[in-house]
């Protein structure tokens, strides 16, 4: 799908989610263990437990 911003969610077989952001975030859900991770444009990774609503930011970058 795609949404009126220019996001594309994919909507994965297991109920996982995966939204590529117009502005180059990646946004994944893992239901199974009850997380969203979001890696922003800087490569930042933020980790959000959707159960206890914690959020934990990696301060290391990403490589690529």
């Amino acid at each position: 799908m795609i949404t009126v911003n220019g996001d594309v969610i994919k909507h994965l077989d297991d109920g996982n989610f995966i939204i590529y952001m117009a502005d180059g975030t990646i946004t994944y859900s893992d239901k199974r263990r009850g997380f969203w991770y979001t890696i922003s444009l800087a490569g930042i990774v933020r980790e959000r437990k959707i159960k206890n609503r914690i959020i934990k930011d990696e301060q290391v970058k990403l490589s690529s």
